[in-house]
């Protein structure tokens, strides 16, 4: 195949790579997709699978992402964003060129550990973003994603490399005429066990629940901070708390930012949720902002949320500690003063420092604000703490009608399936839901209406291993690949001849 024909290949599969995420039905695509790469790095120099690898995933993320280029911001932000889109690919780009480069050094058998390796390295620090991990492609697919109450999202995304490994193998052998059926058998075996495996362990519900009504307002997000919008909010709450106050409803949760103001400040506002609160005896959960100040006596603005219990008033706060990069905080601006002083027509808030979890009568749940919901280590030091649910509030207006609001739900499943805990996810425009400890998800609303959901959510029963062992593959990964790396190394310059021969 020429080099068109076969560049034309990469981008084919980056984009069936892309569509194999919601919220098309295709994620079986995921299995299939990175193929056309393998053979471009088994036959291709070395330098040309850097090439190839960063061709493929810089498609890649332009096809993943290209609903960024439709969220609903202000006309200041639009050119940085246009300008964040191609960063981001380019940033995947280079992620699967370095994922190429090392597999032809190391050869295919390397490959799941390399991608998990890097996968795990592209989510950690200010500047995590770890979507479009592979794995995530499967969480319609309940058998398979039981993998991640064991290795969590990363175990996955293993899986996923291994059977495009397997199916390389038996397509190679086929065309090239050499005997195809042990590549066939491990493809097959390793299917059947995932699914075996998955089915035994999905269980039934438990009889220990709560019950939660769930607010989607649906408030466009570029006016929620005008008085009528504040006051809008407030009537809807008054409205939904009247139409449940009869159901028995343990927690009444509203979404991120939905109280676009400092409560404690604003009496007038805190009078009115304390009202309801009172009158309805309803606990309300709420996104809010939360002010503070530092130890310089400087103001500090925190996304947060708040917990609100009748005769009480507010009894609880916790303050979101994964930001999003440039959107709500620079990232390593602490660390780089001068970039302080960089305005990318975003926020400037303040990360949380602590690990709250809200009492609802003896349960005790965390919040998850928004993009935190994508992070597994920070959801699993929430059930370390001895949380029996998880609760992730979110706006999700900003994505418009795109894949984007689909795919940030997605990532909420997996957590709940990884730490066998259960989660109840309340966006201002969708999607909302309830999902079990083995990602059943039930009461979903569609996106861009207003909804009112009640429903009990049943509590998890023990505790996952990846829960107790935390991200020890990919972690495990990193070091195999690296130890790979070095003995290669050492082991190619040993057989380089000399300057005699």
């Amino acid at each position: 195949m020429n080099r068109v024909g076969s560049s034309l290949l990469l981008i084919l599969s980056a984009l069936a790579l892309a569509l194999s995420f919601s919220p098309l039905p295709l994620h079986f695509l995921s299995y299939v997709a990175l193929m056309p790469l393998f053979a471009r790095i088994e036959f291709g120099a070395r330098k040309g699978s850097f090439w190839s690898g960063f061709f493929f995933g810089f498609s890649y993320g332009l096809f993943l992402l290209f609903w960024l280029l439709f969220l609903v911001v202000p006309p200041v932000i639009k050119a940085w964003l246009v300008f964040g889109y191609v960063l981001l690919a380019a940033f995947i780009g280079f992620y699967f060129a370095a994922f190429s480069l090392m597999t032809k050094w190391l050869g295919l058998f390397w490959a799941p550990f390399i991608l998990v390796a890097l996968e795990y390295t592209r989510s950690i620090g200010e500047i995590g973003f770890p979507w479009g991990v592979l794995g995530y492609t499967q969480t319609s697919y309940l058998p398979v994603i039981q993998l991640a109450s064991i290795f969590g999202i990363w175990g996955v995304s293993f899986l996923i490399v291994l059977v495009n490994i397997f199916a390389y193998r038996t397509l190679s052998a086929l065309v090239s005429r050499t005997p195809w059926h042990r590549p066939l058998v491990y493809l097959v075996g390793t299917v059947f066990v995932v699914l075996v495996y998955g089915t035994a362990r999905i269980g039934h519900r438990s009889d220990d629940k709560i019950r939660v009504a769930v607010v989607q307002p649906n408030i466009d997000p570029n006016s929620k901070s005008t008085r009528e919008m504040k006051q809008k909010m407030f009537d809807i709450l008054r409205e939904d708390s009247e139409l449940v106050k009869d159901y028995g409803v343990d927690l009444m949760i509203l979404p991120e930012t939905a109280l676009p103001i400092n409560l404690e400040r604003e009496r007038v506002y805190y009078e009115q949720a304390r009202h309801i609160s009172d009158t309805d005896r309803h606990r309300i959960l709420s996104g809010s902002l939360l002010y503070g100040y530092n130890l310089a006596g400087g103001l500090e603005v925190y996304n947060g949320a708040i917990l609100f219990v009748p005769d009480s008033g507010i009894v609880q706060k916790y303050r979101k500690m994964r930001l999003v990069p440039f959107s709500e905080k620079i990232p390593y601006s602490r660390q780089v003063p001068f970039l302080r002083k960089a305005d990318f027509g975003g926020g400037d808030f303040t990360h949380g420092q602590d690990y709250v979890l809200f009492r609802v009568g003896d349960k005790r749940g965390a919040t998850l604000i928004c993009f935190e919901s994508i992070f597994g280590d920070l959801t699993r030091n929430f059930t370390k703490k001895g949380c029996d649910f998880l609760v992730n509030i979110t706006n999700d207006g900003w994505f418009g009608n795109t894949p984007g609001p689909y795919q940030h739900a997605e990532m909420a499943v997996v957590r709940a399936v990884e730490n066998r805990m259960p989660l109840v996810r309340c966006a201002n425009t969708g999607v909302s839901f309830v999902v079990d400890q083995f990602g059943r998800v039930s009461n979903k609303t569609r996106i861009f209406e207003r909804a009112l959901v009640v429903a009990d959510v049943p509590m998890g029963a023990g505790k996952s291993l990846y829960m107790r062992l935390g991200d020890f593959l990919p972690q495990f990964s990193i070091g195999i690949v690296s130890l790979m790396l070095l003995v290669t190394v050492i082991l190619r310059n040993r057989l380089r001849p000399g300057p005699d021969g």
